[in-house]
C-alpha cells in the first residue's frame, strides 16, 4: 500500500510526494526528504512515518496545526488517515490519499484485505459526516432565519452532496469529501457558538474559501461553487 501527499496553497498545488515505507521530513529546508518551497512553511514542519500501510504524523511546528477538524499540538503524534487534510499554515494544506497502482496485481489476497480495511475506515468517516449533518439539520431551526438571504441553504447543500454521493456518500470525489468536512465543521461551529464567538465561526467558513480544491475539481464544479457561495454568505452575515 502506498500513499501520496499533495501540498497546495490558495493559488493551487505547490508540491507532491509519494510516501515510501520509513520516515520523511517535511518542511522548507531543501535538504529535507520532502521540501516545500513556500515562505509560510517552517524548515522543519512535519515528521512523517509510513509503516505497515499506516501513516503517522508529528507536528514539528511551534504552533498547533489542524488535521481534519482536530488540533495537533507541537510535538504531538497521531495517525494521518487517508483523505484527511492538514492545515499546515494559514494558506498551505497537505492532503493524504491512498494510491492504487495499475500494475499492483493482487497475488495472495493480503492487499485485498488491506483495501477492505481501508474502505471500512473511509465508510466510518463518511458515516460520521452523515450523522453530523443529520444532527445539524434537526437542531438548526433556531438559525434558519439567518439563512434566508443566502442563495442556497445548508439543508439544500447537504441534499446535493447526498445526491452526488449516493448511499453513504461512497461515490463522492475525494475533494468533495474534504469540502463536506469543512462545511459541516463550519456550520457546527456557528451553531455551537450561537453568535458568541463570530470570529471563530467566520474563520471556519474562510477555510472553505481558502481551500485549493477548485484546481482539482475544475472551475465549473457545482458543489464547489455552491459551497463557496454559502460560505461567503455566512461570513458576510457573521460580520
Amino acid at each position: 500500500m502506498s500513499f501520496e501527499v499533495l501540498f497546495a496553497d490558495s493559488s493551487g498545488p505547490i508540491a507532491q510526494a509519494e510516501l515510501s515505507e520509513g520516515k520523511h521530513q517535511v518542511g522548507s529546508d531543501p535538504n529535507g526528504s520532502i521540501a516545500i518551497r513556500h515562505r509560510e512553511v517552517a524548515p522543519r514542519a512535519l515528521a512523517l512515518e509510513c509503516s505497515g500501510g499506516v501513516v503517522f504524523v508529528e507536528n514539528c511546528n511551534s504552533y498547533s496545526v489542524y488535521i481534519g477538524r482536530e488540533p495537533l499540538a507541537p510535538g504531538q503524534i497521531t495517525e494521518w488517515r487517508d483523505g484527511t487534510t492538514i492545515q499546515l499554515t494559514r494558506s498551505v494544506s497537505a492532503s493524504l490519499r491512498h494510491v492504487v497502482k495499475p500494475d499492483s496485481i493482487i497475488d495472495d489476497g493480503s492487499d485485498l484485505l488491506g483495501s477492505r480495511k481501508q474502505m471500512a475506515i473511509q465508510a466510518g468517516v463518511i458515516a460520521c459526516c452523515l450523522l453530523l449533518c443529520t444532527w445539524m439539520l434537526t437542531t438548526d431551526s433556531k438559525s434558519r432565519a439567518t439563512e434566508e438571504q443566502t442563495a442556497v441553504t445548508f439543508d439544500e447543500l447537504v441534499s446535493l452532496y447526498e445526491q452526488a454521493g449516493g448511499t453513504e456518500l461512497v461515490k463522492l470525489k475525494h475533494e468533495h469529501r474534504i469540502l463536506l468536512t469543512y462545511l459541516t465543521e463550519a456550520r457546527g461551529q456557528e451553531l455551537r457558538w450561537q453568535g458568541r464567538n463570530q470570529k471563530q465561526s467566520r474563520q471556519a467558513y474562510e477555510l472553505i474559501l481558502a481551500s485549493n480544491l477548485s484546481s482539482n475539481l475544475g472551475s465549473n464544479d457545482q458543489l464547489m461553487d455552491l459551497t463557496q457561495q454559502y460560505a461567503a454568505s455566512r461570513i458576510a452575515a457573521l460580520e
